[in-house]
């Protein structure tokens, strides 16, 4: 089994990185105008998974329970 802290790390490593390169990142978009691509980078993505996230995933879940599309159960948030 792979260890979930190991996983998380290495996303978060990625993750810093490509923030730190954001700007080539966006240069090298060819299917999209690169304002396009700030704008929906610097604006509308979240790159964290605060509170405000789980209070999120914690209503989807409710929603998701209400229609019998996932069973039944608490959703255990852990920090790795």
């Amino acid at each position: 089994m792979v260890d979930p802290k190991s996983v998380a790390d290495r996303l978060r490593a990625l993750r810093n990185k490509n923030l730190a390169d954001i700007d080539n990142l966006i240069a090298a978009e060819k299917e999209f105008d690169c304002g396009f691509c700030s704008r929906y980078y610097r604006e509308h993505l979240r790159f964290s998974f605060g509170e405000r996230e789980k209070k999120g995933l914690r209503a989807f879940q409710e929603l998701c329970q209400k229609h019998d599309l996932l069973p039944k159960r608490d959703i255990a948030f852990s920090v790795v």
